[in-house]
C-alpha cells in the first residue's frame, strides 16, 4: 500500500458518512434524491476535489472534499500530519432555510461536525475541527470551509 493510501480512504469514508445522513440529505436538496438513493449525489453534489461552479446561474448545493497530507514528522518518519477540507457550496438563492434561524451552510456545518469531529476512523488519533468560517466562491455563491486534522501513520516507512 502506498503512502498516501489515505487520501482515496479517507474521501470515501467522508461521502459514505454523508450519504448515509438524511439531514445532510435534506439540506443538500437535490430534486428526486432521497437516503434510499443518495448514492446519486457522488459526482453530481459531492465531490472528491475541489470544484466551482459552472455558471453564475449554477444553483446547486455542493460538498467538497481535499485530502492533503501537509507534512512527514521529520522527527521520526513514522507519523504524517493530514488535513481534510470540506467546502459546502450554495447559490446565494438557495441558502435561506425556512426557519429564519439558521441557514442552509450552516447547517450542513454543523451536521458534518457532529459526523466527523471526534471520529477515530481517520489516522491513528481522532479527527479535530480546526475551522469553520465563512467564504464566497464568486459573488453568487457563498460558501463555507470546514477543516479537520488528524495524524496518520507514515505506511511508506520501513
Amino acid at each position: 500500500m502506498s503512502s498516501n493510501q489515505e487520501i482515496i480512504e479517507f474521501k470515501r469514508l467522508i461521502i459514505n458518512k454523508i450519504i448515509h445522513n438524511e439531514t445532510l440529505i435534506n439540506l443538500i436538496n437535490e430534486q428526486g434524491v432521497t437516503i434510499d438513493n443518495a448514492d446519486e449525489l457522488i459526482d453530481n453534489n459531492i465531490f472528491r476535489y475541489d470544484r466551482v461552479p459552472n455558471t453564475e446561474g449554477e444553483t446547486k448545493t455542493y460538498i467538497t472534499i481535499k485530502v492533503d497530507i501537509l507534512r512527514i514528522n521529520p522527527r521520526n518518519d513514522l507519523y504524517k500530519d493530514i488535513l481534510i477540507t470540506l467546502r459546502l457550496v450554495t447559490h446565494q438563492n438557495t441558502v435561506k432555510l425556512n426557519n429564519y434561524v439558521s441557514n442552509k451552510l450552516d447547517d450542513m456545518s454543523v451536521e458534518l461536525s457532529k459526523l466527523l469531529n471526534g471520529s477515530m476512523e481517520f489516522g491513528v488519533d481522532e479527527l479535530k475541527l480546526t475551522s469553520d468560517y465563512e467564504d464566497k466562491v464568486d459573488t453568487y455563491h457563498p460558501c463555507r470551509v470546514i477543516r479537520f486534522f488528524t495524524e496518520g501513520f507514515n505506511k511508506g516507512c520501513s
